[in-house]
């Protein structure tokens, strides 16, 4: 056995520090030695040697190694020796692509894209047009990233990756549909892959209802009944349509079914902050730090735990973790931008949420991260155009109800904020916020507007009683002096949420005032018979001066037994 099929039996057996040892000595005794190693044999060492510091991610001597390789390989293929015919050498293709990767893991995205570029188009597999579309579409090169896109969907059919890349760069769907189709069997059964298809070219054009029909379908077709992927495309959905109870039941069934896997739980960890379900929380961030450390959303879960604990330094810290991981997640940017703000470093979190926006247009949580910046900064100029843009590119009563709440800031707006309130409403019946902003604008308003808050409150109360409306609820009460049903009201808003601090505090605001009360009522009943005693004494006064009775009381005769004391 050769040197090279020494150095090739390590990389096969995986030991990958030995390869790179054993390669070294290899090398340095043929440089002292030329008779010793051909050019075809140095060149492949060389290439063991990159690949194994590849796989203990020494990612910078790997790409350098494979760019000695690679200058290696074009001084041999000008020779054009008849040695170098007969050797199977590894393609230049493959070396430029791990070129690609150690590029990419160091965060250098213009230069990895050259590195694939240089790729003659004839030599560019699937995987390497792949890469390249997913390059041009993070740094915003759609055309090329549709080119690349469909060159891997010709050559794979069955590329979902491929299919939904070109959905998100606006591509319809029929056409993907017609691509794929052309080039499957009519003998595959691809009916599941249509509707996936389907339901993830709504999410494309926003019609997140409709996308969670399709997908809530594939998840009830018994043959893909609790299948990861599709729950994780269904909760994301969910989510991104407002329907957050839901979204969380989905993505916690994800958990259930795949206890290591990370895909689309920093979407959950956010929505269980949201919640302020601490203990679940806290056990997704341990279960997923325990299974790695080098996700995103391991770091980012751990963030939202941090911040439901009140603790925004260490979420800031944790999110920057995410984002040293890849600085294009947007639930990082999310996560970073709410810490910050939560500090009051508000021109940091602006940055964060800008971002956040610039990278996906159409997620609600950037725009109210934005515009929670500039109304704590008292910027409302800003503020409006800022809550304005998020109503034109989702029209939703998330948006509206958003734009109303900055409307509300100014006095002279608050007739055009009921508008789009009322209007979040009739869009969306079982939208909560948009009900708790118009009834604090009802409290606002004065004793005048205190009716309709009432019967605002109670239709939604009886169809979804939450803390929060019992709380208003019982804040309206007060002001209409029923002192009794507003301490209901407080009292069944503490049960639903024991840490709302609104309905403690409204609670033993209205319990003192009825304490108050008691006491100034027993006083009075005090007065009145500390009074009627004084009245009593100079009654008996007036009786001794016979002032009230015409006769004056003679003790009784002994033996005269009907005598009449008050006779003549």
């Amino acid at each position: 056995m050769n040197c090279l099929e020494q150095v090739k039996f390590l990389f096969d057996a995986s030991l990958y520090e030995d390869v790179c040892s054993v390669g070294s000595f290899v090398m340095t005794l043929g440089e002292h030695n030329p008779d010793l190693l051909t050019s075809q044999v140095r060149y492949q060492i060389l290439y063991y040697q990159a690949e194994a510091l590849f796989h203990l991610r020494e990612f910078k001597k790997s790409e350098n190694v494979f760019k000695k390789s690679l200058q290696m390989k074009k001084m041999i293929t000008k020779t054009k020796s008849k040695s170098s015919n007969g050797q199977n050498l590894t393609t230049e293709a493959d070396i430029r692509y791990r070129i690609y990767q150690c590029l990419y893991s160091q965060k250098q995205y213009k230069e990895a894209i050259s590195e694939l570029e240089a790729i003659s188009p004839k030599q560019r597999t699937s995987k390497v047009q792949l890469a390249l579309a997913q390059l041009y579409q993070r740094i915003g090169i759609d055309r090329c990233a549709v080119t690349a896109y469909k060159e891997v969907l010709r050559g794979c059919p069955m590329s979902l990756e491929a299919a939904r890349g070109l959905l998100q760069l606006g591509v319809k769907g029929v056409e993907v549909e017609t691509m794929m189709r052309s080039s499957l069997t009519s003998t595959t059964n691809i009916s599941w892959l249509m509707s996936w298809l389907k339901a993830q070219s709504f999410c494309a054009t926003r019609d997140y209802t409709s996308a969670i029909q399709y997908l809530k379908m594939l998840d009830n077709k018994p043959l893909l009944r609790d299948n990861t992927y599709v729950l994780c495309s269904l909760g994301e959905a969910q989510q991104l349509n407002g329907d957050s109870t839901q979204a969380i039941e989905t993505l916690q069934r994800v958990q259930h079914l795949d206890p290591l896997g990370h895909l689309k739980m920093d979407i959950l960890s956010y929505l269980l902050y949201k919640e302020k379900a601490i203990k679940d929380l806290e056990s997704l961030s341990t279960k997923l730090m325990a299974v790695s450390e080098n996700s995103a959303e391991s770091w980012i879960t751990m963030g939202y735990f941090c911040m439901a604990t009140r603790k925004a330094a260490r979420a800031v810290y944790f999110g920057q973790k995410a984002l040293n991981i890849d600085n294009h997640n947007v639930e990082g940017l999310l996560l970073k931008g709410a810490a910050l703000l939560e500090l009051k470093k508000m021109q940091e979190a602006i940055m964060h949420f800008r971002e956040a926006i610039r990278l996906s247009p159409y997620r609600f949580e950037a725009y109210k991260g934005l515009v929670d910046c500039f109304l704590a900064s008292h910027r409302f100029r800003e503020a409006i155009p800022c809550a304005s843009q998020a109503c034109k590119q989702l029209p939703t009563a998330r948006t509206l109800t958003l734009y109303a709440t900055v409307l509300c800031k100014e006095p002279f707006n608050i007739p055009k904020a009921k508008g789009y309130l009322e209007k979040a409403m009739k869009m969306d019946c079982n939208y909560l916020e948009a009900v708790y902003v118009l009834a604090d604008i009802y409290k606002a308003q004065g004793s005048d507007q205190h009716e309709k808050g009432i019967e605002l409150l109670g239709q939604h109360l009886a169809k979804h009683p939450t803390s929060r409306l019992h709380q208003l609820m019982g804040d309206f009460l007060v002001h209409k002096m029923d002192c009794l049903g507003a301490l209901d009201h407080f009292s069944k808003a503490l049960v639903l949420d024991p840490n709302n601090t609104q309905a403690r505090e409204a609670l033993e605001r209205v319990q003192k005032h009825e304490d108050v009360n008691i006491e100034n009522s027993y006083d009075v009943e005090v007065d009145d018979i500390e009074g009627s005693d004084t009245e009593g004494d100079a009654f008996l006064s007036r009786v001794q001066d016979r002032a009230i009775l015409p006769y004056h009381f003679e003790p009784p005769v002994s033996g005269s037994e009907d005598s009449d004391p008050y006779s003549d």
